[in-house]
């Protein structure tokens, strides 16, 4: 009976001076009292007020979009977990939450729409020991004046600071990434929720291919073209998480946590009923679970495949590491062009600065699109300079 539990809950009486969550847990869906999606949801809608909560759904007969419906309206997320994992999951929370820090965090920036699209979209509560992390996206260089505003105990605070922004910067190339990743997340999330539209499908795709991410709708990058299965968020989403979190690399904290989420989502997966209703209430849970991963995401979700660039996405095919969308360019192309691994004509193009030298960084044979034309680093080719300017026009 999730409603009556959810209107017990909120009969507690609400204090300026504390914090105060719901914790909910649940191992199935609702069956007793009211069971509809939209009356419950609406209930959370109306009733929390500034409470928040947060839930836990246990195994995978649960209604994943249900948990994370009320989870949104109470400003909080939902676990999935399994049942071995319930004492643990649990304790972490409380750990994590026995020390609220700033709530009801609200980010102001001026002027207003120099920066934008800013994941999450909804700010959490920044709780002791822990981060907040946004990614966005900005239009000019420049300087801008922010304003975070929050509560302690009750009380309105102030934060005041400004952020320089630069022209460029490719010392973070990272950032790109953890903004597309979240954004993913939150459009596959919207995909979910209220079913596929062109438009939302068409920004997955222009997101997954600029940034090599894998998506369930360019799932292509590395599969056989009548192996796409769009409709499956699960599969490609899964794949897309395996490497998410590596502090060493990314100076990013949160591995652990991330880790720790995976096991429990493999855990759901382990063997069970297998009937077609379940086997739909494991995905659906699955797809709850590793969309919710990515919109929290705190580092960059990678694949063994996938190789992000000095700003370009290149896959792994054929033995040879190509750059994302050169079939796409084929037409508007000067030429093709081959050069040989290790000649002087390599050694040439090694020199044509930082970005190209991080691209042929990534093995012995490399194709990218370099001014105008589609050149591939191999074991044949040209190999001296002149000849290689010469097909170059330059």
């Amino acid at each position: 009976n999730l409603y009556q539990a959810l209107t017990r809950a909120v009969r507690l009486p609400e204090s300026s001076e504390r914090f105060q969550l719901i914790l909910l847990l649940t191992d199935g869906m609702p069956t007793v009292g009211e069971t509809g999606v939209g009356p419950i949801t609406r209930f959370a809608e109306d009733s929390l007020g500034g409470r928040r909560l947060f839930a836990f759904g246990v195994g995978s007969d649960v209604n994943a979009t249900l948990l994370d419906k009320i989870a949104e309206c109470g400003r909080g997320y939902t676990s999935y977990i399994s049942e071995r994992e319930i004492e643990e999951a649990v304790e972490r929370f409380f750990m994590r939450v026995r020390n609220p820090v700033l709530s009801d965090v609200r980010l102001s920036l001026r002027p207003a729409g120099q920066i934008y699209d800013l994941y999450p979209v909804q700010l959490p509560d920044l709780f002791y020991g822990g981060e907040l992390r946004l990614a966005g996206r900005y239009k000019s260089a420049g300087t801008v004046s922010a304003e975070l505003r929050g509560k302690i105990r009750g009380k309105d605070v102030v934060y005041r600071f400004e952020l320089e922004l630069p022209d460029r910067d490719v010392t973070h190339p990272f950032v790109p990434r953890l903004w597309a990743a979240r954004k993913i997340g939150f459009l596959l999330d919207q995909i979910r929720m209220n079913g596929e539209s062109e438009e939302l499908v068409q920004e997955v795709k222009k997101l997954g291919k600029r940034f090599g991410l894998l998506t369930p709708y360019t799932s292509y990058l590395t599969r056989e073209p009548g192996d796409v299965i769009l409709a499956d968020v699960v599969d490609a989403v899964q794949r897309h998480q395996r490497s998410l979190g590596r502090p060493a690399d990314l100076g990013f904290t949160g591995s652990a946590q991330f880790a720790r989420e995976q096991a429990a989502i493999k855990a759901l997966a382990a063997p069970g009923p297998t009937s077609a209703g379940a086997q739909a209430g494991l995905k659906s849970v699955r797809a709850a679970a590793t969309i919710g991963a990515l919109k929290r995401a705190e580092a960059v979700p990678d694949d063994a495949t996938i190789r992000y660039v000095a700003g370009r996405s290149f896959v792994w095919r054929d033995s040879l590491w190509q750059e994302v969308g050169l079939a796409d360019s084929g037409e508007g192309l000067k030429s093709a062009v081959k050069v040989r691994y290790g000649s002087r004509a390599h050694l040439w193009l090694l020199r044509r600065g930082a970005e190209i030298r991080q691209i042929l960084s990534l093995g012995r044979r490399v194709a990218f699109i370099f001014r105008g034309v589609a050149l591939e680093v191999g074991p044949t080719g040209i190999s001296e300079p002149d000849e290689l300017k010469r097909a170059l026009a330059l």
